[in-house]
């Protein structure tokens, strides 16, 4: 069994080989990493949908990622506020 310290030393490990890559990427990589994050999001946001509401039409399927957006854009607003207030 793995102590804690192990599973710790191996998650930093794993975020600093993150960064390196990502330091190395162009901005054009950067941009579509950031599209394709975005596009798996959405795709996994529908199957949620999908499963949380079986019977919903194409356009209730469609209100409800609206809905869950605007969340998100909401709480992306917060946290901004939050950074910025010190």
């Amino acid at each position: 069994m793995h102590s804690d310290a192990d599973l710790k030393a191996l998650q930093d490990a794993i975020y600093r080989e993150k960064v390196e890559r990502a330091r190395e990427m162009s901005a054009l990589e950067k941009f579509e990493a950031g599209q394709e994050l975005f596009e798996a999001g959405c795709v996994q946001m529908l199957g949620d949908i999908r499963t949380d509401m079986p019977e919903a039409g194409e356009g209730e399927v469609a209100e409800e990622v609206s809905r869950r957006l605007a969340i998100g854009r909401r709480l992306d607003r917060l946290q901004l506020r939050r950074t910025y207030r010190g």
